[in-house]
């Protein structure tokens, strides 16, 4: 008896939910306005840096792009497993 009122306070619940998605997707005021851009965008070529590769012993392929600017190092590890490859 519990169990059958508890779901028929849920079906309820969900119905009267439901009769007020549409009034409130109706407003006119958006949230978030849609993005314009004040200037021009300017359409000047990009400079992007030179991707290299090197093949290891093992077959492992390694891309990088070496920076002399800073001493860090950043290593992103992507590993195709599974039995998609």
């Amino acid at each position: 008896m519990m169990k059958r009122t508890l779901a028929m306070t849920v079906a309820v619940l969900c119905l009267v939910g439901l009769t007020f998605v549409p009034v409130l997707a109706e407003t006119s005021d958006d949230l978030v306005p849609a993005y314009t851009p004040s200037q021009s965008l300017d359409d000047s070529p990009v400079d992007l840096p030179n991707v290299q590769k090197k093949t290891l012993k093992n077959g492992l392929s390694v891309y990088y792009v070496p920076q002399s600017e800073l001493p860090t190092v950043t290593v992103r590890l992507l590993v195709l497993s599974g039995s998609l490859y």
